[in-house]
């Protein structure tokens, strides 16, 4: 059962609390004992966060704030679509998608980002910036 911190965003709201807790019934879909679980934001829009399944911990401090995953025109009017890419025995998570946009693909920056988990947090590999505009 995930532990929530009493300062954490996930802790006061009900409903990334609702969404953490029933992702994390499943048991462990990342790096061998956590929980990746996505919270919608909106339509195409998601938050992350991670839970210890051994001891329940929390982890919301994530590298991004919220991922648009689209769908999307580029340039060219061809669809792209974003995503979150992840595995039970891998510490790879690959986001594709805009970043921190809280209302469409003009703010942020839309990007493919490969992190590494490393005990508690992401750590940024790699930096692809995505022509979506």
């Amino acid at each position: 059962m995930p532990i929530f911190k009493k300062d954490d965003d996930l802790d006061v709201d009900p409903k990334f609390r609702q969404a953490v807790t029933t992702t994390a019934l499943d048991g462990p879909n990342f790096a061998g004992k956590f929980t990746l679980a996505k919270i919608s934001c909106g339509s195409g829009c998601v938050y992350i966060a991670v839970v210890n399944e051994e001891n329940g911990n929390v982890f919301s401090d994530m590298p991004f704030y919220s991922l648009l995953v689209g769908p999307f025109e580029d340039r060219l009017g061809r669809s792209k679509l974003g995503r979150l890419s992840y595995r039970l025995h891998s510490r790879l998570l690959v986001a594709s998608g805009c970043f921190d946009a809280t209302s469409g693909r003009d703010e942020g920056y839309c990007a493919t980002m490969y992190y590494e988990w490393k005990e508690d947090h992401f750590r940024l590999i790699r930096r692809v910036i995505l022509d979506w505009r």
